[in-house]
């Protein structure tokens, strides 16, 4: 999910700056999704789209287009004022999100194993 090479190279850090990094998009990203829900709770359109929106733009820069695809989604429908299972697309985010969580895990062990 994560292409560390890419993402290396992208933002000329090394492996560990990445990481740092984003660790730091997914603190970000679960305030930005408790903004999220209460927007689709409210069926606040226009806050779904800016919310959405704030996640997607800082996923792109760190090359983690999995997430951006689910936030362009979110905000294409919410946009149009589409009637859709909004609740089951944040859900699905979260789910990339907690993916994404789990694969940074997963190299912090293996630099640490070396």
């Amino acid at each position: 999910m994560v292409d560390w090479g890419k993402l290396l190279k992208k933002l000329n850090i090394s492996e560990e700056e990445a990481m740092i990094k984003i660790d730091g998009f997914l603190i970000y990203a679960q305030v930005q999704l408790a903004h999220l829900e209460d927007a689709i709770e409210r069926k606040k359109f226009s806050r779904i789209v800016k919310f959405a929106h704030k996640i997607g733009t800082k996923a792109a820069k760190l090359e983690l287009y999995q997430v951006s695809v689910h936030t362009e989604h979110l905000e294409i429908l919410a946009l149009f004022k589409r009637d859709t299972d909004y609740m089951l697309l944040l859900e699905e985010l979260r789910e990339t999100l907690i993916q994404v969580h789990q694969e940074v895990r997963l190299e912090q062990r293996e630099l640490l194993t070396g």
